[in-house]
């Protein structure tokens, strides 16, 4: 409804000062034109940003040259057009480690921390409760009293030092 309501309006806005009634075959001309242009904004706003490519069914961007803190990591997913991953259930975690660009000796910082309540492991995205947490064994012990932001090491996660220690990381689009 509100893409139908968004051409009748630009389509007012283009043919008020000439009368609509005057020129009809104008008018269904142009309103194919507005529909048409319409119609191009919804699908470009559907596009990933640049440099993610659909890994499953989101859209995801995989550092593999520079590792970063967890702020860093999660400023350059933000500047980037994305955020830091947020795995949502075991199907996301599988397709995301099967991925080429993985290197499963390699740490991967994601959106997930307990920087706000110890303990309580949200997305810092949008503040809710992480939905899925596959835990290393070991995992989370917030070693020294320091370690609030998980990354993915070997198909599990870990609680790690989010200001300490430099990881690659995982970004998301789209979700």
């Amino acid at each position: 409804m509100l893409k139908y309501s968004t051409i009748l309006f630009f389509a007012f806005i283009e043919f008020y000062p000439y009368g609509v009634l005057s020129k009809p075959v104008d008018f269904v001309k142009k309103l194919r034109e507005v529909g048409t242009l319409v119609t191009e904004i919804a699908e470009k706003l559907q596009e990933p940003p640049e440099s993610f490519e659909r890994i499953g069914s989101k859209f995801y961007y995989i550092e593999t040259i520079q590792k970063k803190n967890w702020f860093s990591a999660r400023n350059t997913c933000r500047r980037m057009g994305g955020n830091l991953a947020n795995i949502q259930n075991s199907e996301e975690l599988i397709v995301i480690k099967r991925h080429a660009k993985i290197n499963r000796e390699e740490h991967y910082w994601l959106d997930i921390t307990d920087l706000a309540d110890e303990g309580q492991f949200v997305s810092s995205t949008t503040g809710e409760s992480a939905t899925f947490l596959k835990w290393a064994w070991t995992d989370p012990n917030n070693l020294n009293g320091v370690e609030d932001c998980v990354d993915l090491y070997r198909d599990l996660m870990q609680d790690d030092n989010c200001k300490a220690k430099k990881y690659y990381f995982i970004c998301e689009a789209g979700n």
